[in-house]
């Protein structure tokens, strides 16, 4: 494995996915509803849709196992630091203006993560060519591995529309 390459083609393909109409929105449903590690999501979408990896529940294991203490340690309490600040009156005039720099360190963490999972992919082998129904069936994966991590398998109905809206986003990349 080489050295991470922070603004890498996942990069690139991860900001062309959740740039796409409601992806946001649904990504943030899908780590609020069952703990998706987004950035596993996308960035297995990378590697299902532009390297023609086949991504398993072995895979997503190990993916979720290389970033597990970077996303408990830094990105879940500056997400959480970022959330409250939202609401937080109390902190007067300046709380937007703190609250953006925090957004901003959130957003180096998480390019963090998604160096470190995609030098961790690159050296998975290609099987081929793979389709739309591949990128539904990879989104479908990771967000069972993670709500049977949550136990909230039994609310996954509840997500088709977000794992849809991201699969068909990750289809439409190029990169």
């Amino acid at each position: 494995m080489s050295d991470p390459d922070l603004t890498g083609p996942h990069w690139d393909f991860a900001l062309g996915v959740y740039g796409a109409p409601n992806v946001p929105d649904a990504c943030v449903a899908l780590q609020d509803r069952h703990g998706v590690d987004v950035n596993v999501l996308l960035v297995a979408l990378w590697a299902a849709c532009t390297r023609n990896v086949h991504i398993d529940a072995k895979r997503i294991a190990e993916m979720d196992r290389a970033v597990k203490r970077l996303r408990e340690i830094a990105i879940q309490p500056v997400r959480q630091v970022r959330r409250w600040m939202k609401e937080a009156k109390e902190l007067g005039p300046l709380r937007e203006a703190a609250r953006t720099e925090v957004k901003k360190a959130e957003l180096a963490i998480e390019q963090l993560e998604q160096a470190l999972l995609a030098n961790l992919v690159e050296g998975w082998r290609e099987h081929g060519t793979l389709s739309a129904p591949a990128a539904r069936s990879t989104a479908s994966a990771v967000v069972s591995f993670y709500a049977a991590q949550t136990k909230t398998e039994g609310d996954l109905h509840r997500s088709h529309y977000e794992v849809e809206r991201v699969a068909r986003a990750a289809a439409r990349q190029k990169t």
